[in-house]
């Protein structure tokens, strides 16, 4: 895993030399075994390097013995030894064992269509000397970070947002006031934008292209990801259970140690325990609180004991979650207000000490059918077959009952649209509260959903609810957590879930494969069951539960009113109406997820506005 900056235009000055410098430093974090630098007329390449094959000769940026290609890459092919082995048979001879060569010399012999071979996790910045043209590419489900920028002639990409920060910070001006309306929606700024105007993401499965005639192409390498389903499959649960034993295989490759992580889920549980099978010696790493009531270390110490894992555990007061909150911030590029984030972060600091990477569960959930909101679609299956009159006017009734009234959230969502109203697994700030709190306005959150929506609007709910997801929430909180706060700490995550050959499977199963009754992702359950503690057969997800209901009316009340009154913030937000809802949380009201969003933004204001430190 590693960190970049690259830069391509008619006629590089030492002015860019000195950007892509400043901002290889900047990322530091992401690669502290080497750094390397390549300039030419044309191209300024930037890279700093955590090995994990070929120690010795996988420096980069790589530039092939014949001169005819420079490239960038950060993250893992897992089959790039198998692809080796087919470049071989057509008569290529290698110079070393590392990935970078099997990329560069896949691309020498199948042109464009070479990214299409790649099974694994990574962004790629290739540049073709004899084509004088760049060309981009980000693994398909977008596990690894890839922005760009154009200005002019010159196209700018880097693996951090950060690496694009000015040294006296962004004016406001630059702000995408647009992408930070939709955060307090979202939680995040949903990709493909970021939250500075002209610096965007390369959309996940795409690749592109740049030259100083043509000019900038990006397009999509795969078909966009749907969760199709089937309304008739039966899918063996063996055939579920190879896909993932063989990925994780796949995920364990390297020259260094790699652990696991291992919370009290049954996400991160299957994955160790068939990491156990192919490491007898793995070490597993978890994270809790001192409040058993929010912590999962005793579950995850169950788990280690019955599967045999040797297991390393750290719990967290509310004074050490408080104080990596704005570092967490810092990291994450744009604001994320996800408050199981931090734990994130405080996770990998504490499993870095020992091992260089980590296994962990994200994706189950997206593929599999996990999230609690996914059973309302048999919750409100009694609306289906209404009149769409008829809905409109349970609509209304709706709209008259008191707020927090029982049956009021039925009514509205059962007779409500789903795209009117699932923006994914998290909806902090409604439409009107936006326009009470914001001294900015952005488009209405549809504007991003919509587009998705119409791509998938002959899917069952459970498969819309599922593909939205996997565009919005996993790549803009999940993944965005899982490699910012773990590369913070020089720490590679792998995620064996979020695997093509497991896509291909997870797409295939019925409503009932993935909730079963009361039962989340019946089919993983089924599929591991052998593998599974008793204890965890019947347990509810939690995924890192934070007390901060709890902490924000008790040991961090005071700091986080000094947040909310911080001086940045003037200009964006309301601040007697964050006041407003923190006091009311602390009378007895949850406003818990409400006040962390713009605790988080204003840090995030006070990170990004003001010059670096």
């Amino acid at each position: 895993m590693c960190g970049f900056v690259a830069l391509m235009k008619g006629s590089v000055t030492e002015s860019e030399q000195g950007f892509i410098k400043k901002g290889v430093q900047v990322m530091s974090h992401r690669g502290p075994d080497d750094e390397g630098f390549y300039f030419n007329a044309h191209i300024a390449f930037g890279f700093k390097r955590l090995s994990f094959v070929d120690l010795v000769q996988g420096a980069q940026p790589y530039t092939t013995s014949d001169s005819h290609y420079t490239c960038l890459f950060n993250g893992e092919i897992y089959n790039h030894h198998a692809l080796r082995t087919q470049l071989q048979a057509a008569g290529v001879t290698f110079d070393t064992h590392s990935e970078i060569e099997v990329i560069i010399e896949l691309y020498r012999h199948q042109g464009d269509d070479f990214v299409k071979k790649l099974r694994g996790m990574f962004a790629i910045v290739l540049y073709d000397h004899v084509k004088q043209r760049i060309v981009a590419a980000r693994d398909s489900f977008g596990i690894k970070p890839l922005y760009y920028r154009l200005e002019g002639d010159t196209l700018s990409l880097a693996s951090e947002l950060k690496a694009f920060k000015p040294e006296a910070g962004y004016a406001r001006e630059a702000l995408n006031e647009d992408a930070l309306s939709h955060y307090f929606t979202f939680q995040y700024a949903p990709e493909d934008e970021t939250a500075i105007k002209g610096i965007r993401h390369v959309l996940a499965g795409a690749l592109l292209t740049y030259d100083l005639t043509s000019g900038l192409k990006i397009e999509r390498y795969k078909p966009f990801k749907v969760i199709q389903g089937s309304p008739t499959s039966k899918t063996p649960a063996s055939k579920v259970r190879e896909a993932i034993m063989e990925s994780v295989h796949a995920h364990l490759q390297a020259e260094v140690e790699i652990g696991t992580f291992l919370s009290g889920g049954i996400d991160s549980t299957i994955v160790a325990s068939v990491a156990k099978k192919v490491n007898p010696n793995i070490k597993a790493f978890t994270i809790g609180y001192d409040l058993a009531s929010h912590s999962e270390i005793s579950d995850a110490e169950v788990s280690a004991d019955a599967l045999g894992i040797d297991l390393r555990t750290r719990k967290v007061s509310a004074t050490t979650y408080m104080a990596a909150v704005r570092q967490s911030v810092y990291h994450m590029d744009s604001p994320q207000a996800d408050p199981s984030a931090i734990m994130f972060y405080l996770l990998s600091e504490f499993a870095v000490r020992e091992v260089k990477a980590c296994l962990s569960g994200e994706g189950a959930d997206e593929l599999f059918g996990g999230y609690p909101i996914y059973k309302e679609v048999d919750g409100l299956k009694m609306f289906t077959k209404m009149p769409a009159s008829m809905k409109k006017g349970l609509l209304a009734v709706s709209q008259t009952l008191p707020t927090g009234m029982k049956g009021k959230s039925f009514l509205e969502r059962g007779s409500t649209p789903l795209r009117n109203r699932y923006a994914g697994n998290a909806f902090i700030f409604k439409e009107e509260e936006k326009a009470n709190l914001l001294k900015f306005k952005g488009s209405h959150w549809q504007t991003v959903t919509d587009p998705l929506y119409d791509q998938i609007g002959h899917l069952q709910p459970l498969e819309q609810m599922q593909t939205i997801d996997l565009h919005t929430w996993l790549k803009g909180d999940i993944l965005l957590k899982a490699d910012r706060l773990s590369m913070a700490h020089s720490l590679e995550v792998r995620v064996p879930f979020l695997d093509d050959v497991v896509f291909d499977v997870a797409t295939q199963l019925s409503k009932e494969e993935k909730i079963h009754g009361m039962t989340a992702k019946a089919i993983l359950r089924e599929a591991f069951d052998d593998y599974l503690p008793a204890h965890m057969k019947q347990m509810k997800k939690r995924g890192f539960p934070v007390p901060l209901a709890h902490w924000m009316r008790t040991e961090l009340y005071e700091e986080i009113r000094d947040v909310l009154t911080l001086e940045v913030a003037v200009p964006f937000v309301d601040q007697k109406v964050s006041l407003a809802l923190l006091e009311a949380h602390r009378m007895g009201k949850d406003n818990s997820r409400k006040i962390w969003t713009i605790m988080v933004f204003i840090l995030w204001l006070d990170c990004y506005l003001n010059p670096d430190v």
